[in-house]
């Protein structure tokens, strides 16, 4: 658009065209010689043929002195020409040896002007006007030379007096050409304004209208004005008037105000005419620049219209042709790959833009810039480059601006966006609690920032904390209720807290609003997983087992079909299990059919089943009640109760032995670092024995890395028996006590795609009555699989050996998971 600007501009920007040639097709000649030879010779400069009367007054010149009107035409008509040092060279030979009229003092003053010769042009100015005070033409052209020179003040107190003193098209011609060199556009586009009220008809003033219409990026209505006055534009200049309004068309779709299908409509007009355009300049040898720059400016609307494909098509292809691409047309080709999930690339173009030695963010850049940039490093799993960008941006901002004309400094809104994607780097690489304390105190120091309070209670629930998030987002509702970014997170809490009537309202609400929202169609993907049926997969075979708890190739699976949800908070499932060992007693099965209801709500969770049992001796009913209650985000108590219990041993159903259970546990869940679980078991067996079981388990967090994380862990259990001597391992009292070192890593992460592996590592010891005391040692690995929110699967393999009625034995076990939405 500048280049089109420029050349509107012209006529002011060289005063030797026509309007800042100033007065010269006003002030007539002065036709000192009134021959019909010389008359004729004036007319033929006027009509633009100049060049028969400047040779005249050359010869006119050589022959004798001339007197000071022919001079003055000379140096009149030489400037018509464009002959600027012609016009210098003959004041210079004339001024001392006579007084040149002000018309030719102000020829001279122009050619100063042209060759940014400032001091000697207002000298003239000002020497002309000593003759002519009271000539706004000749004022006017002063201030425009002052405004050239930068001597804004100086004008502009001379442009509003001209104005107030002698109000016309000329003086507010003068006073908008002021305020545009001094980027004063919407002052400049006011006085182009009144300027078209005195004299609407007038080509100079039609000119710089539009032209600061242009520079205000008001396009539309610039071309409505230059159709309507094409004859004062020129080709080239009207595809820059059309490429502006298109691109003015582009502008308007993008702004979130309007509703999709409107801002859908205007993309979809404005692609209908790039096209129009493309074709008719697309084998034209004079619209090539044009053509070029058309088809770098569509993609613009394409992304307004969301064409994310075709936008990233029509961007390589022009890379391929060798076209060079604006800063502009590339930040809109990394929007569209982050959106078709290709970050590298998006990384790869704003790294080169914004962050190019790794150290150093480039200056001005916008608050969307910054996000894009970050984003495009953090998705692309640049971890530390990303860390090293906000912590870049947060150094190089202050933290206080000194803003004009007000008393105190206000803050920095690009040091606080550093911050906040500092906090966002914690979050990414697992480091919560260094969030959590960045974020607070944050907060703690702008309490009424949106923003940065829903990151707080997004930090809050990932450290499963959903409850307070909730009451953080709760106190910030009435800041501005239709917030979208606030209405999402509390979507978020919401399907945290089995809040399932309030999670739909918000979605729907969120999908009305602004359906294109990346946030509003994860929430919905997250709804439509939700609606989804599920199947659940586990089992697992023994390896190599001297262990009494299971007998040669034993193995087992279960699996279980979960509905979608019905009536929001019910789901009914069905499914079974089958289990096999080999004992010395032979053979040993257990066959399971199970058909049971789920029930979730806030805080509360219910499952209840009934089953069928056959395991070799005919069949059984069983039945199963489970449930657990939260009360609030540290402590939650649950339970069981089950007749024919799923952990009965397979060696008491091979002989006929079945058991009834029954489970209560206390969970304490201090954040993501730490938890820890106490539970008791009782069980009845049919051959009359009593077991009780008790168990401990614990985890606090000791290292965390981008990648890594390390857990300690502690597993304490102990079980007692009414009964000895029965064919499956039932100790009188034991008790095992045994630590261990859990290690998580990430081996591929993108998006909703997590590869990890694990290493457990576990050394303690275990205590059997009347057998004494044994080690306890424990190895497990195993890798994990989470793929687009629907499939989590993993496989392990655990060694483990531990004495059991006083000797060691080993036991080698492979095991499998699978849950899957459908």
């Amino acid at each position: 658009m500048s280049k089109a600007i420029s050349t509107l501009l012209r006529p002011f920007q060289r005063p030797r065209m026509s309007i800042l040639a100033l007065f010269v097709s006003g002030l007539a000649v002065n036709p000192v010689v009134a021959d019909t030879h010389y008359d004729s010779l004036i007319i033929q400069a006027r009509g633009g043929n100049t060049a028969p009367i400047l040779d005249f007054l050359q010869k006119e010149s050589s022959a004798g002195m001339l007197n000071s009107g022919k001079v003055a035409d000379w140096l009149q008509i030489a400037g018509w020409a464009g002959r600027d040092n012609d016009v210098i060279a003959v004041y210079q030979r004339y001024q001392s040896s006579m007084q040149i009229p002000a018309r030719g003092l102000a020829a001279v003053a122009r050619a100063y002007r042209n060759q940014k010769r400032w001091d000697q042009a207002l000298a003239l100015w000002q020497a002309s006007l000593k003759a002519e005070p009271n000539n706004t033409e000749l004022i006017s052209a002063m201030i425009m030379t002052q405004a050239d020179a930068g001597r804004d003040n100086e004008a502009l107190q001379k442009a509003i007096e001209l104005v107030n003193k002698s109000p016309s098209a000329q003086s507010y011609l003068a006073l908008s050409y002021l305020h545009s060199a001094a980027n004063r556009n919407y002052a400049a586009l006011e006085a182009a304004t009144k300027a078209m009220d005195f004299t609407p008809v007038s080509p100079e003033v039609i000119k710089n209208y539009v032209a600061m219409l242009q520079k205000n990026r008001v396009a539309a209505p610039a071309l409505k004005v230059a159709q309507e006055n094409s004859k004062l534009f020129t080709p080239a200049q009207m595809r820059q008037l059309e490429r502006d309004a298109l691109a003015e068309k582009v502008r308007q779709a993008s702004l979130p105000t309007r509703s999709e299908q409107e801002r859908f409509d205007l993309a979809d007009q404005a692609l209908e005419q790039y096209l129009a355009l493309l074709i008719a300049w697309q084998n034209n040898p004079e619209t090539q620049a044009d053509y070029q720059q058309a088809r770098i400016d569509r993609l613009g609307a394409m992304l307004a219209r969301a064409q994310m494909t075709r936008l990233i098509n029509d961007y390589e292809a022009m890379q391929r042709e060798g076209y060079t691409l604006p800063g502009y047309a590339q930040r809109w080709a990394a929007s569209a790959y982050i959106d078709r999930r290709q970050p590298e690339k998006a990384a790869a173009i704003l790294s080169d833009m914004y962050f190019k030695d790794g150290k150093t963010v480039a200056k001005n850049m916008g608050l969307e810039d910054i996000d894009a940039t970050y984003y495009a490093l953090l998705e692309s799993e640049q971890l530390d480059k990303a860390q090293a960008f906000a912590s870049a941006v947060s150094n190089q901002a202050p933290y206080q601006l000194f803003m004009y004309n007000l008393p105190v400094r206000t803050p920095n809104d690009e040091w606080l966006e550093g911050q906040f994607l500092l906090a966002q780097s914690e979050v990414n690489s697992d480091e919560l609690p260094a969030a959590e304390r960045r974020l607070t105190k944050l907060t703690s120091t702008a309490p009424v920032n949106m923003d940065l309070r829903i990151a707080l209670a997004k930090v809050y629930a990932t450290r499963g904390w959903p409850r307070r998030a909730e009451r953080e987002l709760k106190q910030i509702e009435g800041l501005e209720p239709s917030s979208i970014t606030l209405e999402a997170a509390q979507a978020e809490t919401a399907l945290a807290l089995q809040e399932w009537r309030q999670f739909e309202l918000l979605i729907d609400d969120l999908v009305a609003r602004v359906p294109e929202n990346v946030t509003t169609q994860e929430l919905a993907r997250q709804r439509q997983i939700r609606h989804m049926s599920e199947l659940r997969i586990s089992g697992g075979r023994t390896l190599a087992s001297d262990s009494p708890l299971s007998g040669k190739n034993d193995q087992g699976i279960e699996a279980l079909l979960y509905s979608p949800p019905i009536d929001e908070n019910w789901r009914v499932f069905t499914g079974g299990s089958f289990d096999n060992s080999h004992f010395e007693e032979g053979r040993g099965i257990n066959r399971v059919l199970r058909l049971g209801a789920e029930f979730t709500a806030r805080n509360n969770w219910i499952e209840a089943e009934v089953a069928n049992h056959n395991y070799g001796n005919g069949n059984k009913a069983g039945g199963r009640l489970s449930a657990w209650h939260d009360f609030n985000d540290h402590w939650r108590i649950g339970g069981s109760a089950e007749k024919l219990a799923k952990n009965t041993p397979l060696r008491a159903l091979k002989n006929n032995v079945n058991s009834d259970s029954a489970n209560l546990f206390v969970r304490w869940h201090g954040s993501d670092r730490q938890d820890a679980q106490l539970s008791v078991t009782p069980s009845h067996f049919s051959d009359g024995n009593h077991r009780w079981e008790y168990a401990f388990n614990g985890r606090q967090r000791v290292y965390t890395a981008p990648y890594w994380s390390v857990d300690l862990n502690l597993d304490l259990s102990s079980s007692q028996n009414t009964k000895e001597d029965t064919l499956y391992y039932n100790p009188k009292r034991d008790f095992s006590a045994v630590p261990s070192l859990t290690f998580d890593h990430i081996l591929y992460r993108r998006y909703k795609t997590v590869w990890s592996q694990q290493l457990q590592l576990g050394a303690g010891t275990s205590w059997e009555k009347n057998y004494g005391t044994g080690a306890v040692t424990s190895v497990g690995y195993g890798q994990h699989i989470q793929w687009n929110d629907v499939v989590d699967t993993g496989v392990s393999v655990t060694w483990d050996k531990r004495p059991y009625d006083g000797k060691r034995e080993r036991d080698v076990q492979l095991s499998f998971d699978l849950n899957y939405r459908f």
